[in-house]
């Protein structure tokens, strides 16, 4: 029996999926596993994994960098993107995909009693960061800001979009097609 349906529409060339999670039945967690488990059944398992990650309100780790008052650890953890890349970050994606690699991770630590990381705006870790916001992995950062020791990450704000709750589709589309514009453009930037 079906108890909940999640509406959702995918862009194929570009493979970024929109859609609805159903409070307290389909939770963006579940929609992801399950959509992933029917992908790779339809296929038969046959050379294929599916994988769904968030793609996240640019720039909030960015901001939050500048916050800081100290920054104690910056981890990165991404894959190459699919089907193409920004300009921001290309050159990371296009190394990792030259070493053939499904996964990149870096971990910069601060000396114990030290003045902690310096990230200038303009350096490479800063593009790695943006490349995570775009839904090609993850960052966070460990600091001090206002006193406190806080954790930001990349994994926290999932773009969304407010749009028109209808049964006709076209009106649902055309209430995201700003926001899938927006993500769209950020990969050619």
């Amino acid at each position: 029996r079906v108890k909940a349906k999640s509406p959702f529409f995918l862009h194929v060339p570009s493979g970024v999926i929109a859609y609805r999670p159903i409070t307290g039945q389909i939770s963006p967690e579940t929609f992801r596993s399950r959509f992933c488990t029917l992908f790779e059944t339809a296929h038969d398992g046959l050379l294929v994994s599916a994988e769904i990650q968030s793609v996240q309100e640019r720039l909030k780790l960015l901001e939050a960098l500048t916050r800081f008052s100290f920054i104690q650890r910056i981890s990165v953890a991404l894959h190459p993107s699919n089907p193409r890349n920004s300009q921001r970050w290309k050159r990371t994606d296009e190394r990792i995909k030259a070493l053939r690699a499904v996964r990149y991770r870096e971990e910069f630590e601060a000396k114990p009693g030290g003045p902690g990381l310096l990230i200038p705006p303009d350096d490479e870790v800063v593009d790695k960061i943006v490349m995570a916001d775009d839904g090609y992995g993850q960052a966070s950062a460990t600091g001090r800001i206002d006193g406190h020791v806080k954790t930001i990450t990349t994994s926290t704000n999932p773009v969304a979009a407010q749009v028109p709750v209808d049964d006709d589709p076209t009106r649902i589309l055309r209430g995201l097609q700003p926001t899938l514009d927006d993500i769209l453009r950020r990969t050619q930037e």
